[in-house]
């Protein structure tokens, strides 16, 4: 298997940096309380606020959310996807179904067309809002039945890396785990393409992911297709 590339540790960098790390999540907790016992204490407006930053910097800390990656986020730089969906299917086929990357135009309306060129690397093709872009991309790590990673090769237009893992979750049913990161490349495309990489393109990915369990549930006889 090939070694990892940039793109798959900009994926990598960007799970870390959506989430507080323990030393962080204890800060947020600690800090939090104590303002909103201040608050407390001080009464009247100033305390109400000192309450509500207290709490919401707590809350931050209990999620390990990371409000200022979302900020980041929310300029349209890149997207970040991490969805999780149960899929009452066994996990062999659940696996073989994303492993044929091919079948992924059938739950992701952004992609039209994913054409194999060799075992690991396979071209491109979608439409991102309206503008139509291509890559080739190579899998870069794979254990059958568990964990498939790809990321875009460095000519590519977009960089775009992708992990998803396959868990048994009991008798006939599967959790599937997927992070996907898209983002612009310099120049006159890439300025066009970090308009369209927002909240909204995020969203619309993760709806397209949990199609993954209609197809799979419904639809069974098409996995291999």
């Amino acid at each position: 298997m090939k070694p990892l590339s940039d793109s798959v540790e900009y994926l990598h960098k960007l799970r870390t940096e959506e989430e507080l790390d323990i030393y962080e999540r204890s800060f947020a907790i600690g800090a939090g309380s104590v303002m909103s016992l201040i608050g407390m204490r001080r009464g009247g407006f100033g305390g109400f606020l000192n309450v509500m930053a207290g709490g919401v910097l707590t809350l931050f800390g209990a999620t390990g959310i990371n409000p200022f990656h979302r900020l980041g986020r929310a300029t349209g730089r890149h997207v970040f996807v991490r969805q999780t969906v149960l899929i009452n299917q066994d996990r062999d086929k659940v696996y073989q179904f994303w492993r044929r990357l091919s079948n992924l135009p059938k739950i992701m309306k952004h992609i039209k067309k994913v054409e194999y060129i060799d075992g690991e690397t396979t071209h491109w093709e979608a439409e991102l809002g309206g503008i139509p872009v291509s890559w080739d991309a190579e899998i870069v790590f794979e254990v059958e039945d568990w964990r498939i990673s790809w990321n875009s090769l460095p000519e590519s237009e977009i960089v775009n890396a992708g992990k998803v893992e396959f868990e048994h979750a009991g008798a006939n049913l599967t959790k599937v785990n997927v992070l996907i990161a898209y983002e612009p490349r310099a120049g006159a495309l890439g300025v066009k393409l970090s308009q369209i990489l927002n909240p909204v393109f995020e969203e619309e990915i993760r709806e397209d992911i949990m199609k993954l369990k209609n197809v799979m549930e419904n639809a069974p006889a098409d996995t291999g297709e």
